[in-house]
């Protein structure tokens, strides 16, 4: 498991978190563009890796995320 942080998203969109690996796959539930502690859940399928952030688990484009440092 990684811990990861929305990266590249706009400030008044929102990432969407897909059933399955792709963008064909319908939204699940959605992250905010600050959206941080996203727990990349296992091994990524080409641009795509599952996560779970709170209480929403799916597949989000690996674009999108970036490495979570702690805050100092």
């Amino acid at each position: 498991q990684r811990l990861a942080r929305v990266a590249r998203v706009d400030e008044d969109d929102m990432l969407n978190v897909r059933s399955g690996p792709s963008e064909y796959h319908d939204a699940v539930g959605i992250i905010s563009p600050r959206g941080r502690g996203v727990i990349v859940t296992g091994a990524c399928i080409a641009e795509w890796c599952p996560i779970r952030h709170g209480k929403i688990s799916g597949w989000v484009n690996r674009y999108y995320l970036t490495e979570d440092r702690p805050r100092r």
